[in-house]
């Protein structure tokens, strides 16, 4: 089970390739977190199933944390990167919206 889902884990950077490729800027991040995530469990689990790494217990366990702690800080810096260029374009949208001459704000309650 182990292996199949590492294998399935392998698509996850190739479809963050193709999203960057279609203009997807941040899906570089998404790439870049399950290749760390990626190694990490693979380290651990090869390590775990033979005798070619044979390292003890806590090591392997260490690697796919660490991975893992990648994973996510890599997934946070691409959420804030998608949060900021929404707010671009939200910014964007009330600049055209304003030189418009049949917009009107709103008055805010507080005025």
């Amino acid at each position: 089970m182990s292996f199949a889902s590492l294998a399935l884990l392998a698509l996850l950077p190739f479809l963050g390739y193709i999203a960057y490729q279609h203009g997807i800027q941040y899906a570089r991040w998404y790439r870049v977190a399950w290749i760390a995530y990626g190694i990490g469990l693979l380290i651990s689990v090869f390590s775990a199933g033979s005798t070619l790494l044979d390292w003890g217990a806590q090591t392997p366990l260490l690697y796919a944390q660490t991975g893992g702690v990648l994973e996510a800080i890599f997934l946070l810096v691409a959420l804030g990167e998608r949060l900021v260029k929404w707010d671009g374009d939200r910014l964007h949208a009330l600049k055209i919206a304003s030189q418009d001459p049949a917009y009107r704000p709103r008055k805010s309650a507080c005025a």
